[in-house]
C-alpha cells in the first residue's frame, strides 16, 4: 500500500507536541525523497530508441507520471539496454545527457530516474512503505533543526537524525540485490 507525505507527517506529529506545517512537510518530504534516499530505491523506467548508428540521442530529461511509474525529473543511471531481439546490448556511449549506439537497431533502455518533486503531500510517495517511518523521523529532524541554537532542540533534532539514518540503514541492509541488474526488493518479514 503506498504512503504519502501526509501519512508520514501524521505519524511524526503523533510522536511529539510539535506540529509540522503542510508547507514544511512538502519541502522536507521532497528533500528526503530526492537527497536522502539511495538511487537504488528509486523507480525504474524504460524508453525505446529507434536508433541509427553513431547518432546522438537525448536521454529522458523528464517523464510525466503514469498509473505505473511516478514522474521522473531526469536520467541517473542505466539498469539495462537490450536490442530488438531482447539481447543485452553494451556497445553504446552515454555522455552529457545523450546516448549513442554503435549499431542501427531499436533499443530499449531501462534506467533509474531522479524522482520529480511531489506537487502536494497527498501524492503517493514512489517508495516502498518501509520508508515511511524514516521519512517521519526525517520530518521531525528538520522540524527540531529549525531551533538548533536551543540545546534541548539540538539534542532532539540529533536524536531523530540518528533514528532516520539507522532506519534507512536497516532498510538498505534488508534489500536483496540482483547483482546482474542491480535492482532490488525488500525481503518480506512474515
Amino acid at each position: 500500500m503506498p504512503f504519502t507525505i501526509t501519512s508520514a507527517k501524521t505519524l511524526a506529529d503523533s510522536w511529539t507536541d510539535e506540529v509540522i506545517s503542510t508547507a514544511d512537510a512538502l519541502i522536507w518530504g521532497n528533500e528526503f525523497l530526492q537527497n536522502e534516499i539511495n538511487s537504488k530505491a528509486w523507480e525504474e523506467s524504460t524508453v525505446p530508441f529507434v536508433a541509427d548508428k553513431d547518432t546522438w540521442y537525448s536521454l529522458p530529461v523528464a517523464t510525466a507520471a503514469t498509473e505505473v511509474t511516478p514522474a521522473i525529473a531526469g536520467f541517473i543511471r542505466t539498469i539495462s539496454l537490450t536490442d530488438s531481439n531482447g539481447r543485452s546490448y553494451a556497445n553504446y556511449i552515454i555522455r552529457n545527457k545523450k546516448i549513442k549506439f554503435a549499431d542501427t537497431d531499436t533499443f530499449t533502455l531501462t534506467y533509474t530516474g531522479y524522482p520529480a518533486e511531489l506537487a502536494d503531500i497527498t501524492t503517493n510517495v514512489p517508495l516502498q512503505d518501509a520508508f515511511m517511518y524514516p521519512m517521519a523521523k526525517f520530518l521531525l529532524f528538520k522540524q527540531f533543526s529549525q531551533e538548533y541554537d536551543d540545546a534541548d532542540m539540538y539534542a532532539t533534532a540529533e536524536k531523530y537524525r540518528g533514528e532516520y539514518l539507522i532506519g534507512l540503514k536497516g532498510i538498505y541492509d534488508e534489500i536483496e540485490m540482483d547483482s546482474e541488474n542491480e535492482s532490488f526488493q525488500i525481503r518480506p518479514s512474515w
